[in-house]
């Protein structure tokens, strides 16, 4: 899909670890291995990896083609998830993170709803001839040769997809947009990451007392001895929604 195969083999690396890692998280929670965590948010991460991917290789398409209203509906559906836990938090889950959340999903939704437009600027190629190879095999089967402003100003038997004028004003300043709401995110992001130990401690790893009839106590024992938890933490998870960002980030400026 984007025109240097060595930027579709990164893409795939950094969202087959996030979509590795977002696996494991949800698996944790789901299990009850860890409790410190949010299934919709590691779930939609898990989505978004498999979707990134996915558009990477041009297997999904634009908004005319059913992978493509798919995906616009899921994360559509996710971002209005996110919009409400914002209007009414819950405990346990901040503002600030479940914003980002809403803008990974609004970013999922643009890339897929915009494709057509942005694809017409010259980060993204097509060899539309009979040799094409797999690009054009991709091309075919995601349907984005009947795309608004794929075809060729050379003509219908031209051997380059390449637009001359590149997205329109307007396109461009909503994907610049999203870029720098993402690099705001990297920043947040890289903060934690390299936040002393001490502020890393996630409540699952903490040991309260909870008074209970009389003067007893219950004592809630950490759940950071499983397995699974041991794979994650707060910097890892930290680490994850950073490389996320970061390749959101880059797809963008390589798609407008």
């Amino acid at each position: 899909m984007f025109a240097s195969h060595t930027l579709m083999i990164a893409f795939t690396l950094v969202f087959a670890v996030t979509g590795l890692y977002s696996l494991v998280r949800f698996a944790g929670l789901v299990s009850g291995a860890a409790t410190d965590g949010d299934r919709v948010a590691e779930l939609t991460h898990l989505l978004m990896s498999l979707a990134m991917i996915a558009m990477t290789w041009a297997y999904s398409g634009g908004p005319d083609t059913a992978s493509g209203i798919l995906q616009i509906v899921v994360f559509g559906l996710l971002g209005l998830w996110f919009l409400g836990r914002i209007a009414r938090p819950e405990p346990g889950h901040g503002r600030i993170a479940t914003a980002y959340h809403l803008v990974m999903s609004a970013a999922m939704v643009w890339m897929v709803a915009a494709m057509p437009v942005l694809m017409s600027g010259s980060g993204m190629r097509m060899d539309m001839s009979s040799g094409g190879g797999a690009h054009a095999d991709h091309a075919s089967m995601a349907g984005m040769d009947d795309m608004p402003g794929m075809h060729s100003a050379n003509g219908p038997d031209g051997m380059d997809m390449s637009a001359v004028g590149g997205p329109p004003t307007w396109a461009r300043v909503v994907t610049y947009a999203f870029v720098v709401l993402l690099v705001a995110a990297m920043a947040m992001w890289s903060s934690r990451l390299f936040r002393p130990a001490a502020a890393q401690v996630s409540p699952s790893d903490v040991r309260s007392s909870v008074p209970a009839s009389g003067a007893a106590t219950a004592v809630i024992t950490r759940t950071a001895s499983s397995g699974v938890a041991q794979l994650t933490g707060p910097r890892l998870d930290a680490a994850c929604h950073l490389l996320m960002s970061l390749g959101m980030a880059a797809a963008l400026l390589a798609m407008r």
